[in-house]
């Protein structure tokens, strides 16, 4: 994260207006019960170029940090750190984002390349890998939606600076980061357009469901860690409640897909899965020659082809064992991905 200072003719500059901050508190007040630790680099700038930061970081906010809330790195690798004097009266600002535009990535906003590099490139030059994989360690919000917009994406020795660093860096915490589904453009367009999207089996949203903010925090939180998690409890303690309201929260933007599958019993579940295929299984588009065409002289009882295809291939689904009808499914949501 970057902070600005504002420069006064009294602070007495060094070799350029640079300084890296470490461990600065985020919060928008005095009040140190709220905040947390980051990493970031703190830089001079003149008070009269506040209004232009201001327009830049649109959907921000600027918010004063106390110099009590920083502390300063040693110097690193012969590097002198302290570039410029700082006076108990001179304001350090960050900016953080309005709730408004503190939004998960999707598919029409994804999550860019070209901002992860400016950031681990910042994080390598002023503290290294430690504060690299800090940031991947400490920072969520990571996405599935990740597109590979630097320019030449495929050759990336071209353009960008650190590229095999911070590649290695990402995939190493490919938990979190999902290098692993990074895409290039081209890529990213046609995965996403033909993805399965919807709510399957969800259960009706409960209008009045209220509180419980705590519990969906921790869900969004422990799901941008790990890819599985068991809630669990006693009878009557509103499980399903939480999580089908989670699921309404973070559908569409969240996820694209939502399957909600009964698995009370093995019988259920596998009720569950036959249906799912049938839903899955696309009905052909009748040809113009397959159109019935009924006039007032006659009519015919037959089937339409179009229904007799469907009805087939549902059957074809209803037939199939419980080890195939699980396969197809699992193998269709890995297609859609």
């Amino acid at each position: 994260r970057a902070a600005a200072s504002e420069s006064t003719d009294d602070i007495e500059p060094r070799d350029n207006p640079n300084h890296h901050g470490s461990d600065a508190d985020n919060s928008n007040s005095d009040d140190e019960e709220c905040g947390s630790d980051i990493n970031g680099v703190l830089f001079q700038i003149p008070l009269s170029a506040l209004p232009d930061f201001d327009r830049r970081e649109a959907g921000y906010r600027r918010v004063p940090v106390p110099l009590r809330h920083l502390r300063f790195l040693p110097e690193m690798r012969g590097r002198p750190q302290t570039r410029f004097f700082l006076r108990p009266s001179d304001p350090v600002y960050l900016y953080v984002p309005l709730p408004s535009h503190a939004l998960p990535p999707d598919e029409h906003h994804p999550l860019l390349q070209s901002y992860v590099d400016a950031v681990l490139q910042g994080c390598l030059e002023w503290g290294d890998l430690p504060m690299a994989e800090r940031f991947l360690r400490t920072t969520g919000g990571w996405s599935p939606y990740f597109l590979n917009d630097t320019p030449s994406s495929r050759r990336p020795w071209m353009f960008r600076k650190q590229y095999d660093v911070i590649d290695r860096l990402l995939e190493r915490y490919s938990d979190k980061t999902h290098y692993g589904e990074r895409r290039h453009p081209e890529e990213f367009a046609m995965a996403f357009h033909r993805r399965m999207r919807g709510l399957w089996g969800l259960p009706p949203r409960n209008v009045h469901f209220t509180g419980r903010e705590d519990r969906l925090e921790e869900l969004a939180t422990r799901l941008e860690r790990t890819s599985e998690l068991l809630v669990a409890g006693m009878g009557g303690l509103g499980k399903t409640q939480l999580c089908t309201e989670y699921c309404y929260r973070r559908f569409p933007a969240g996820y694209g897909l939502v399957v909600w599958l009964n698995a009370e019993s093995a019988d259920s579940l596998v009720a569950d899965y036959k249906q799912l295929l049938r839903d899955w299984t696309p009905t052909p588009t009748p040809t113009p020659m397959e159109v019935p065409v009924s006039s007032s002289s006659s009519a015919s009882s037959s089937p339409s082809p179009s229904a007799s295809a469907g009805s087939t291939a549902a059957a074809a689904a209803a037939d199939k064992s419980t080890e195939e009808i699980i396969a197809e499914v699992k193998s269709r949501l890995f297609r859609s991905q």
